[in-house]
C-alpha cells in the first residue's frame, strides 16, 4: 500500500491486477488498518477528522462521524468483525460499529 495525501493505493500481491485506489478522505491519510476478519476491508483515519471503512469486494463505504481533530490511529477489534476503534488529537477514543453505521462508545478525558 502506498499512502499519498488524501488517498491510498492498495495492491493485492496474491493476485495480479490493477491496484485499488482508496480515495475516501479530503486531507492526508494518517492511519490505516486492514480487517483481520476480512482482507478486503480497510479502515483509515485522516487529517480531515473522519474515520472511513471501505470494502473492496462490495464497493460499500462507511464514513464515521468526525473527531474534532486529526485521527491518529485506527485498529480493529480482534474478535468482533465489524468493530473498530479510533483515536484522535482531540483526546477522544471512539468505538465504531460498522454494521450499524454508528459510534457505540466515546471516551473523552481532559488532559
Amino acid at each position: 500500500m502506498v499512502v499519498a495525501d488524501s488517498h491510498a493505493l492498495v495492491l493485492d500481491t496474491r493476485v495480479l491486477g490493477q491496484p485499488y485506489n482508496y480515495h475516501q478522505h479530503t486531507a492526508s491519510v494518517t492511519s490505516v488498518a486492514f480487517s483481520p476478519h476480512n482482507d478486503s476491508v480497510l479502515a483509515s483515519g485522516s487529517d480531515d477528522t473522519k474515520v472511513c471503512v471501505s470494502d473492496r469486494s462490495s464497493g460499500s463505504t462507511f464514513t464515521g462521524a468526525k473527531h474534532r481533530d486529526t485521527v491518529t490511529a485506527i485498529a480493529w477489534h480482534p474478535k468482533l468483525p465489524l468493530t473498530a476503534l479510533s483515536v484522535g488529537w482531540d483526546c477522544e477514543i471512539n468505538l465504531w460499529n460498522i454494521q450499524l453505521d454508528e459510534m457505540t462508545r466515546k471516551c473523552n478525558e481532559s488532559v
